[in-house]
């Protein structure tokens, strides 16, 4: 409201001291702010639109970042995983085979008093024919 008052007194007065010259140049004036006005208001346009711009950007760039995180996570832990489920299916074949060659390991035996494995150096000469019946054959 003020600036209206002063806008329409400044007309008033230019008008009373310079006539027709004193209104062009209260309207040349008025133009020039108006002119600055417009200026100013595309200026603070553009600036709003560049900082939306660079928001958009960096929430594009964060969201992707997240992703590609995401992403790495995922195939590490799935990666680790592999592993975990590797090594334990080779416990488990391992625990087999030791209980397959548990059933099928030599049984100890008797011999002289003393309990001889049937794999051992032992064992073997006493599974042995004599030599008497060595020659025999």
């Amino acid at each position: 409201m003020l600036d209206l008052v002063v806008t329409h007194w400044f007309r008033v007065v230019s008008a009373l001291i310079g006539g027709r010259a004193g209104l062009k140049a209260a309207e040349g004036a008025r133009s020039a702010a108006a002119e600055a006005k417009a200026a100013e208001d595309a200026r603070r346009a553009t600036e709003a639109k560049a900082a939306e711009d660079a928001r958009r950007a960096a929430e594009a760039k964060a969201a992707e970042d997240a992703r590609r995180a995401a992403e790495a996570k995922a195939f590490v832990e799935g990666r680790r995983a592999a592993k975990a489920k590797a090594a334990k299916e080779a416990r488990g074949g391992a625990k087999s085979k030791a209980a397959d060659g548990a059933q099928s390991a030599p049984q100890p035996i008797q011999a002289k008093g003393r309990l001889i494995s049937r794999g051992s150096q032992r064992s073997r000469r006493h599974d042995l024919p004599r030599r008497s019946e060595r020659h025999r054959r």
